[in-house]
């Protein structure tokens, strides 16, 4: 599902690219629909920031559903493809871990951070994220336009967060993929 509407922030607006919006639900690969997007977390919290960074930039927020078949995200992928071509930028927004221990968190995380690192969408099945589809699509994209490896930036959880150690937590971590 894609979003195509401006997104209002505390420093401007910032708007929706709308000719990747009318490709992409042309292609058939995904629906618009503008009022789930206020909800989602993985959206909202990252745009007021993409408006401080890049006010000029049009986005386009995409859900990738736990439902969406190898020929939804093939087409997404090869529709967005050329939109991004010319200094796009690709992020995810996806928890790891969620409520368990830290001491398990970190455990799960050790295994899943080197698949995401490496690239290999072949082995994403099992970890523990919540966006399995959402996260073969990223790697697929960013490997479609050049990058070679990620890195590691920041790995954290909730309860660390939160000042609260021994909490069962969701985790983060900040990766960068570059060529």
């Amino acid at each position: 599902t894609v979003c195509g509407a401006d997104w209002e922030t505390a420093s401007g607006t910032l708007r929706a690219d709308a000719d990747a919006v009318d490709a992409i639900v042309r292609s058939g690969a995904a629906t618009r629909d503008d009022r789930i997007f206020v909800r989602e977390h993985g959206v909202t919290t990252h745009l007021p920031l993409l408006r401080e960074a890049f006010p000029d930039a049009a986005v386009l927020p995409v859900v990738v559903r736990t439902s969406a078949s190898d020929m939804q995200l093939l087409v997404l992928r090869k529709t967005l493809t050329p939109f991004l071509r010319d200094g796009g930028l690709v992020i995810l927004s996806m928890d790891l871990s969620h409520y368990k221990s830290p001491a398990d968190a970190a455990h799960d995380d050790a295994r899943t951070l080197p698949v995401l690192a490496r690239m290999d969408a072949t082995s994403l099945r099992g970890l523990d994220i919540d966006t399995p589809r959402g996260a073969a699509l990223f790697l697929a994209l960013v490997r479609d336009l050049g990058s070679l490896r990620g890195v590691v930036l920041d790995h954290s959880d909730s309860g660390a967060i939160r000042g609260l150690p021994d909490a069962p937590c969701t985790s983060y971590a900040t990766m960068l993929f570059s060529r």
